[in-house]
């Protein structure tokens, strides 16, 4: 089983580019949906308060349309979360932010919550949707919105 903190390291040299002995890694991927060691970038905001902030969506595997990765919100206490998820033949994603590996909010530092559902639609290289997450104390509802791209 891979840790948090090789995952964190495999997140971070996959943000700052593929090696120069992997062209093809450099001219992206084929469209067709989420692939094995993807990333994607962009940014992940809410209403409830009103923000947004920097995320890299890193797919660890993907088969037969199910995936398992990690997103992690640098702004955010640095927090790192397990993901999972499904997507569609038309580009339909759904996935949900499972676990807290790294980072995890508390009163007096900022992090991240797990829980997060997203509805998203895939395209060759942008991922775009909306997501809730509600809070399992008061179910309070805070409505969010992703929109990423993906990582050359």
């Amino acid at each position: 089983m891979v840790d948090d903190l090789t995952t964190r390291r495999l997140v971070m040299a996959a943000v700052a580019g593929p090696p120069a002995d992997q062209p093809e890694r450099a001219n992206g991927f084929a469209c067709g949906g989420l692939k094995t060691s993807q990333v994607w970038q962009g940014t992940c905001g809410w209403s409830k308060p009103k923000e947004s902030h920097q995320v890299v969506l890193f797919i660890r595997k993907c088969e037969r349309g199910v995936f398992e990765g990690v997103i992690w919100y640098p702004t955010l206490g640095d927090g790192l979360m397990t993901v999972s998820g499904k997507t569609s033949p038309d580009g339909s994603v759904l996935f949900t932010e499972d676990k807290v590996l790294y980072g995890e909010l508390t009163h007096t530092r900022p992090g991240v919550l797990a829980g997060s559902k997203f509805t998203a639609k895939l395209s060759c290289s942008t991922l775009e949707g909306t997501g809730e997450w509600s809070d399992p104390k008061t179910d309070e509802r805070v409505a969010m919105e992703i929109a990423l791209k993906l990582a050359e």
